[in-house]
């Protein structure tokens, strides 16, 4: 028969958990009291999710468990005795035919040492639980897209602010950009027109509309590899700096101010043999005249010597034998010795009747002073 409910007098709402390790094994009692009744609950917290097990009392029905418990006043004091006897490990549980049984030990003056409170068991409803647990995720998974929704649109904000000002930096660097071009043109023109000491931009251009409209592609800039008076009057230095490398400009000043020169696609080296080279041409910067290549004549556009710098074409005949069109030998500017030979009707290149086209002497074969002398690449 059950005991008659007796209602404290200050109503307690209270929650208390204890932690007991026993045996390897670890439980939870869980001491819930909501006014006059109290829930123990117990947990395997290794094993949490398949059991629990519970029972509910009032302050009645838990004096009448024993003796030991009829002088007690409220739910309080009952929980301050479990947590002593936990502190000084007079508490236990036990597992006993698929139950537990909570063991209270006491020393008292009693005939029996131990006291037995069987709990009910329950089987937790995994389903509820998971289905909660799934509504609880979905509420934070809600959260979370709302959160990062909120800060994505704020950093793509600040984002388009920050392309928006790149873009006008961009705009402002254009325009800096167009200024100092407007302000480097004049320099770099000046600066391209110093750049060879022998010839100015209009005679360069000259010499480069006869080189594209040969080679059929578009030059895209000068590289110089050499000058006589400033890198060193000797034959070996001229190769050092210029051999294996085609597509070259060869451009000479005489004493008596007199420009010319001549352009081979092929390199120069140091192994004393002629070139053939179709596109070879001379050239005079004074007569703004290009001289090709007589025809069949091809084969002997520039012969290479190491004791030598450049040299264009062969001739033969005449008073003064076998020599060719311009010849300048190992140290031209100390030993002056620079030859042309366009008077000589056996000439490589093609001078139509024009006697002294390259050299002031007009002799059949002309030695004069060389002032100085340069080499350039071009480059397509």
């Amino acid at each position: 028969m059950e005991a008659p409910i007796i209602f404290p007098t200050i109503l307690e709402e209270l929650k208390e958990s204890i932690k007991i390790e026993q045996e390897n094994k670890k439980y939870l009692l869980e001491i819930k009291i909501i006014s006059e009744t109290m829930t123990l609950t117990i947990f395997n917290i290794e094993e949490f999710g398949y059991f629990l097990y519970a029972r509910k009392f009032t302050l009645n029905e838990l004096k009448e468990i024993h003796p030991v418990f009829m002088g007690l006043n409220s739910f309080k004091e009952f929980l301050e005795f479990l947590k002593d006897l936990s502190e000084i490990k007079k508490l236990s549980i036990k597992q006993k035919d698929n139950k537990l049984n909570i063991e209270f030990k006491v020393e008292y003056l009693l005939k029996e040492k131990t006291i037995e409170i069987e709990l009910f068991h329950e089987k937790i409803q995994l389903e509820l639980v998971i289905k909660e647990l799934c509504n609880e995720i979905k509420i934070i998974k809600g959260k979370i897209k709302k959160d990062n929704k909120t800060e994505l649109e704020k950093e793509n904000k600040e984002i388009k602010k920050e392309i928006d000002f790149l873009k006008n930096e961009n705009i402002k660097l254009k325009e800096e950009i167009n200024q100092i071009k407007n302000i480097l043109k004049p320099i770099h023109k000046k600066y391209q027109q110093k750049y060879s000491v022998i010839m100015n931009q209009n005679e360069l251009d000259f010499i480069k509309s006869a080189i594209e409209s040969r080679i059929n592609k578009k030059i895209k800039k000068l590289k110089k590899l050499y000058q006589a008076k400033e890198d060193g009057d000797d034959a070996n230095i001229f190769h050092s700096k210029c051999d294996n490398i085609n597509n070259t400009i060869t451009v000479i000043k005489t004493k008596g101010n007199r420009r010319f020169g001549g352009f081979t696609s092929q390199v120069w080296d140091k192994k004393s043999d002629f070139k053939k080279d179709e596109n070879a041409f001379l050239f005079s910067l004074d007569k703004n005249k290009i001289y090709k290549i007589k025809s069949g004549r091809e084969v002997q556009a520039i012969w290479c010597g190491d004791n030598y710098g450049p040299i264009f074409g062969r001739c033969w005949g005449g008073i003064f034998g076998n020599s060719h069109d311009i010849c300048i030998c190992k140290n031209p500017i100390k030993q002056k010795t620079l030859y042309t030979y366009e008077f000589n009707p056996n000439s490589t290149y093609d001078y139509s009747g024009d006697e002294s086209a390259l050299s002031e002497c007009g002799s059949e074969k002309s030695s004069t002073y060389i002032d100085d002398y340069e080499v350039f690449q071009i480059i397509f």
